[in-house]
C-alpha cells in the first residue's frame, strides 16, 4: 500500500549523476486477526530480556526517487564515516531501550541479505515506540532524536551547485519512521497509510488500543510531527519479519511516461 502523498521528486539532473552511480551497488511474528483503528496487532516472540522484533530490508524501482536515493546521496558525500544505524526505541531520549535496540546497517542496505533481529523490554504499559533508519556518524546509538527533514530538502542539498566544497558532509538525520505501539507481549503497526490530515485517525486509534491519555500528547504529537515529514511506507509482513521497503529511481521505469515538474505525489 503507498501513501497518496508519498514523498519523491521528479529531478532526471541528479538521477543522471549520483542516483545511477549508486544503484549499481546494490522469535516469530505471529498476525492476529483483529484490527485497531488503523492499527495491526502483532505478538512478538519472547526471550529472557525482552521481545524480538525482526526486520528485512527491501527495496522497488520506480519513477521518482526515494528513500534508498537520499541515504546513497548522503553516503557518497560522507565517504567512510558513513553510518546507517537501524533502530526500535522510544521517542524520547530519556525513556527505558533495550540494549539490543539498534544495529548498524552500511553494509545490510547494499546486500539486504540477511533478517535483522531487534529488542524492545516488555512494557508494563503501553508505549509508543518508532522504528527509525538515520545517518548516526557520531556514533550515538540512537535515531529518535536526530533531526527529522523533508526528503526533497535532502535531494536539493545535494543538487549541481550545492554544498559543492569537498569538506561539506551532510549531518546527521533519519531518513524512515514508523510508529510502533508496545504493551506487554504485543506490539501494534499501521495497517494504513493515511494518519489523518492532523493525525486524527492516529490519535483515535492509539485511544482505541491504549486507552484515553494513556499514551503522553507529547509522544503522540512527535510520531504524527515525524510521520507528516519524512512520510515513510508502512511495514509488510513478510516470512514473519517487518518488511522495511525503500524505493529508488529507475529510468526504466518512466519510459511512457509523462515528465512532470518537480512534485510530491
Amino acid at each position: 500500500m503507498i501513501r497518496l502523498t508519498m514523498h519523491a521528486l521528479r529531478i532526471p539532473t541528479i538521477c543522471c549523476g549520483l542516483t545511477c552511480f549508486f544503484l549499481i551497488l546494490t522469535g516469530s511474528v505471529e498476525a492476529v486477526a483483529n484490527r485497531s483503528g488503523i492499527f495491526l496487532e502483532k505478538k512478538l516472540a519472547t526471550e529472557i530480556d525482552g521481545l524480538t522484533m525482526t526486520f528485512r530490508l527491501s527495496t522497488y524501482k520506480r519513477c521518482t526517487l526515494g528513500d534508498r536515493d537520499a541515504i546513497a546521496f548522503d553516503m557518497y558525500r560522507t565517504g567512510d564515516k558513513f553510518r546507517l544505524l537501524l533502530s526500535v526505541e522510544p521517542l524520547f531520549s530519556d525513556e527505558e531501550v533495550h540494549p539490543k535496540h539498534a544495529e548498524e546497517i552500511r553494509k545490510r542496505f547494499v546486500f539486504q541479505d540477511k533478517p535483522i533481529e531487534l529488542h524492545i523490554p516488555s512494557y508494563s504499559e503501553p508505549t509508543l515506540l518508532g522504528v527509525f533508519i538515520c545517518k548516526d556518524s557520531k556514533e550515538e546509538g540512537r535515531c529518535a532524536e536526530k533531526k527529522a527533514e523533508d526528503i526533497n530538502e535532502i535531494f536539493k542539498s545535494h543538487a549541481p551547485g550545492k554544498n559543492s566544497s569537498h569538506h561539506w558532509h551532510p549531518d546527521d538525520k533519519v531518513y524512515y519512521f514508523q510508529p510502533v505501539l508496545a504493551h506487554e507481549d504485543k506490539v501494534w503497526i499501521l495497517s494504513w497509510q493515511d494518519i489523518g490530515k492532523n493525525g486524527e485517525h492516529f490519535k483515535r486509534s492509539i485511544n482505541i488500543v491504549a486507552g484515553e491519555d494513556q499514551v503522553s500528547a507529547e509522544s503522540i504529537h512527535k510520531a504524527i510531527t515525524l510521520d507528516k515529514t519524512i512520510q515513510s511506507e508502512i511495514f509488510k509482513s513478510q516470512g514473519g519479519a517487518f518488511e522495511i521497503r525503500l524505493p529508488h529511481y529507475s529510468q526504466a521505469k518512466c519510459v511512457g511516461k509523462k515528465r512532470l515538474k518537480p512534485k510530491r505525489y
